[in-house]
């Protein structure tokens, strides 16, 4: 096989870039594509006849296994997240609730504190009173 570099002239045919895995199809005489660095395979047509039907067949062959490889490494990234968070609330629930700034020299509460009372909510709004007046009108309790 004839090997030539990007910027050639070449005559048609398919090309096999090495270095990027690609075949370039060349309809008429040109140049190729791509630097004086990249290096081109001249591919008989007769090779492409018998490695095209090959190539499908390991295609059809492997695509079932990459299909479980994707599901396996998809279950262990799964698994990993849930060791991580499962850790990660371990060492949180295992951690001394230590405050250093804090300091109870006391054991217990001296004064009880007094109940807050109730407060009633105030509305300004004109219907509420109206509201308190037709409900005491009537005889009930309006507190």
């Amino acid at each position: 096989m004839n090997t030539y570099q990007g910027n050639a002239n070449v005559e048609a045919g398919i090309y096999f870039n090495r270095a990027a895995w690609k075949f370039e199809s060349m309809e008429e005489a040109g140049r190729l594509p791509g630097t004086v660095a990249d290096t081109y395979m001249r591919v008989p047509a007769l090779a492409l006849l018998v490695a095209g039907p090959i190539l499908g067949l390991v295609y059809a062959l492997f695509l079932p296994f990459i299909g479980f490889a994707m599901l396996g490494a998809l279950i262990v990234r799964k698994l990993g997240h849930l060791a991580e968070e499962t850790g990660a609330a371990t060492a949180r629930v295992m951690a001394p609730a230590w405050q250093p700034a804090r300091a109870f020299l006391a054991r217990r509460r001296t004064t009880k504190p007094a109940p807050a009372a109730p407060v009633a909510p105030v509305s300004t709004e004109p219907w509420v009173a109206e509201a308190k007046d037709e409900i005491a009108r009537r005889g009930h309790d309006v507190d």
